[in-house]
């Protein structure tokens, strides 16, 4: 059994490096660039992960568009895995397959993640043929359809807070009917409810609003099920959540002991695809 996990940060600084090709100098170039909420964490983190560069797979978003809020355009992406290149990554995982025409070079492996939508033997056979070393299988899938995909090149996700739906505006300025600027908001999330009283959280992602439910995705007590039916490789997946040290621990206690996680879903996997 294989473990892999997932966590969003911001790479942005990465776009004030100077570019000195495969010299690992360039991290020195690194300035901490202020962000929205003034973090500099990407600077700590490329420090950390530089001598990890095998086991790093780095995850590109599902939307880049030509222009927008933030640092999330295509040409703003391309300058960042640029970068990483030049400081010997060589590990993508991918939610989009136009992001293919970002890499200039075959010297490179790629991950399908979810949103590529892999339901299907023929879809991972497509994938492999693109280029693809591995794919995550889709956490909208039920265990009759996921156990026609098990196999040593598949990813299953165990735990994650699965984005609902990706919103192009704001949903707190929305609510307030004003906008005070990125630099002026402190809007980070709020807890929504719809007319059948279930619960989300929308969480403020630079003037975009992502939306997860109140209670995460999880099947971790399954995984003796998983590896008897021939899965081997598992995620977890921490984007969205403001997780604790405490609740990250609690969740790999969970996977230690195939404990079924408190106020978590199994969505669609014991009902079925819908």
């Amino acid at each position: 059994m294989a473990l892999g996990s997932t966590k969003k940060t911001d790479m942005s600084p990465l776009l004030s490096a100077s570019p000195k090709g495969s010299d690992k100098a360039v991290l020195k170039k690194l300035l901490p660039v202020e962000t929205a909420t003034g973090s500099t964490e990407a600077y700590d983190v490329i420090n950390t992960l530089l001598p990890l560069q095998d086991t790093i797979v780095f995850s590109l978003p599902v939307i880049m568009r030509d222009r927008g809020n933030g640092l999330e355009t295509f040409g703003d992406i391309k300058i960042i895995v640029q970068k990483l290149m030049a400081l010997g990554f060589r590990q993508f995982q991918l939610s989009n397959l136009g992001a293919l025409d970002i890499f200039e070079t075959k010297d490179v492996l790629w991950y399908a993640d979810y949103p590529l939508y892999c339901l299907n033997p023929l879809s991972a056979a497509q994938l492999r043929k693109l280029g693809f070393c591995r794919y995550t299988l889709s956490p909208e899938d039920d265990k009759e359809n996921l156990q026609t995909l098990y196999s040593a090149d598949a990813d299953l996700i165990i735990y994650q807070d699965t984005p609902l739906f990706i919103s192009e505006t704001c949903v707190w300025a929305n609510m307030k009917r004003r906008c005070p600027g990125i630099s002026e908001c402190g809007f980070r999330q709020v807890t929504v409810e719809n007319e059948h009283g279930d619960r989300f959280v929308a969480i403020n992602d630079r003037c975009k609003t992502v939306v997860i439910g109140e209670r995460p995705f999880s099947i971790i007590h399954r995984i003796p099920k998983l590896l008897e039916a021939g899965q081997r490789d598992f995620r977890i997946d921490l984007c969205w959540r403001d997780y604790t040290p405490e609740m990250i621990e609690d969740i790999f206690s969970g996977i230690q002991n195939r404990t079924t996680m408190k106020y978590a879903t199994m969505g669609n996997y014991e009902r079925g695809l819908i």
